[in-house]
Parts: structure tokens; C-alpha cells; sequence
């Protein structure tokens, strides 16, 4: 299982920059578009790893599940946009 995992992680990484260097004109890149790329990558190589899949089949399970992808959209989004709240002592 931590096997696994760990395949998990290198393949996303590995997934999220090769997307990032076939980018043509480098100033288009954005945080959150790497991000989401990462985080679907790091469950499809999950999925692929754990459910013995081709890639293709658990790309294609990860991104037929409408709602795992708009989870995975809003929760990136709102944690870019979370600005810590300074403590104030009363």
C-alpha cells in the first residue's frame, strides 16, 4: 500500500511537469491548472495502482466521475484563495 503510494506521488509529479514543459509560451502557466493536473494525476496513478488498470481506464474512471473532478476543481480554488486570519487577543 505505501508502495503504492509512493508510485502514486512520482507518477503525478512526473505527469504535472511534463505538462508544464509541453506548455509552448510559459507565461500561460498557472498555479492552479498545475495543481488540479497534480492532484488528478496523483488519483489516477492511485486508481491505476490499486485497481491493476491501464492508464487509460483509470483516466477515463477519475474523469467520468463528474463529481470527484469538481471536488478536486473547488477544493484547490478555495484553499488559493484562503488567506489566513491574523489571532486577536480580546
Amino acid at each position: 500500500m505505501v508502495t503504492q503510494i509512493i508510485y502514486s506521488i512520482i507518477v503525478a509529479i512526473v505527469y504535472g511537469l511534463a505538462s508544464y514543459f509541453k506548455e509552448s509560451d510559459l507565461e500561460k502557466f498557472s498555479i492552479p491548472a498545475f495543481l488540479k493536473t497534480l492532484v488528478i494525476a496523483l488519483i489516477v496513478a492511485f486508481v491505476m495502482f490499486e485497481g491493476k488498470m491501464t492508464y487509460d481506464a483509470a483516466l477515463q474512471f477519475v474523469v467520468s466521475n463528474a463529481f470527484l473532478t469538481t471536488f478536486i476543481d473547488k477544493i484547490i480554488n478555495n484553499l488559493l484563495k484562503w488567506k489566513p486570519q491574523p489571532i486577536v487577543n480580546p
